[in-house]
């Protein structure tokens, strides 16, 4: 009730220090964390090089871990908090066992959509709004008009020279567009809310990130058609849900090892492991060895060619 307050008094006389900025950027980080366990689905779509691409995405996310799936993207995605490993299954792939770093761009929590152009699973909605940046330097505007509404246009810029504009509804704390610029990278991510939603997360958001000479890098739609509240059985974030076929390799990128094969219910079976820099040296070492035997019989038969010849 203070911060709504303290940002309606701001409005009133249309200025804002840096204690009431962060007021309104710990307002929309609150009413974005408000769901904590939840489903999302979307429609993303992609444009690159004049092509279009299409496919849907569903997200699971709760305190035990995060659930991707996509029929084109990556498959399924597992990432389990407490073990930090991604179980990573493309639709025709081994299963692939990574450190939680190595996600792909769209394995996020949608809680963040419409406020970074880049979307990662260890993005939270604090960073997004560069709270955890120390030194940054906050400039308001009120009474800022964008698409008809009277916004609040919120400046943020990182002492390595990033800046952020936001435009946001400080009552409701929507945030309706975002620019996000450094060096020659320029991103701009619109977002839209349909009548019938009340809450925070917008029901449209896109992305277009362009470099130096417009050259387009980014181009993204992404359309919700589901956000709801819900809770999830922890064994989704297990690998036993992930549809894995019977007899998947499955491969550790963190040691470089294949482990075995998926036996419907296991993949740390009696399989025997496979060292995949073992099996480079031995392929290596094969590969000599009929090099120095190809190239000795070669060299043979020419040298009885020339005996001949010259016999003749």
């Amino acid at each position: 009730m203070y911060c709504v307050c303290l940002i309606l008094t701001c409005l009133a006389i249309g200025e804002f220090s840096d204690e009431q900025a962060e007021a309104v950027l710990a307002g929309i980080e609150s009413h974005r964390n408000s769901i904590e366990s939840y489903v999302a689905e979307y429609d993303v779509r992609t444009i690159i090089d004049g092509n279009t691409n299409s496919s849907p995405l569903s997200i699971e996310y709760s305190s035990a871990g995060q659930r991707y799936e996509s029929d084109k993207t990556f498959g399924i995605l597992v990432v389990r908090r407490g073990e930090r490993l991604d179980l990573h299954r493309k639709v025709i792939s081994n299963l692939d066992i990574n450190t939680s770093s190595h996600t792909g761009e769209f394995a996020f929590d949608a809680r963040i959509l419409g406020l970074e152009d880049m979307q990662n699973h260890e993005l939270s909605v604090s960073k997004c709004l560069w709270l955890e940046h120390k030194g940054n330097q906050f400039s308001f505007e009120s009474g800022v008009s964008l698409n008809g509404s009277s916004l609040a246009k919120i400046r943020i810029v990182q002492a390595g020279g990033a800046t952020k504009e936001m435009w946001v509804d400080p009552t409701s704390f929507r945030v309706h567009r975002v620019e996000i610029r450094f060096r020659d990278i320029v991103s701009d991510i619109e977002s839209e809310y349909l009548p019938s939603n009340n809450g925070p997360y917008p029901d449209r958001v896109k992305i277009l990130r362009t470099e130096k000479d417009d050259f387009v890098r980014l181009n993204v739609e992404l359309t919700k058609r589901r956000f709801e509240e819900v809770k999830i059985d922890p064994e989704r974030f297990e690998p036993i849900s992930m549809e894995i076929p019977v007899n998947t390799m499955v491969f550790d990128r963190r040691i470089n090892k294949y482990l075995g094969y998926w036996n419907g219910t296991d993949y740390f079976n009696s399989s025997p492991e496979y060292d995949v820099q073992e099996i480079s040296q031995k392929n290596s070492s094969n590969f000599f060895y009929y090099y120095v035997t190809g190239g000795a019989l070669l060299l043979a038969a020419l040298g009885w060619a020339v005996v001949r010849y010259h016999r003749k």
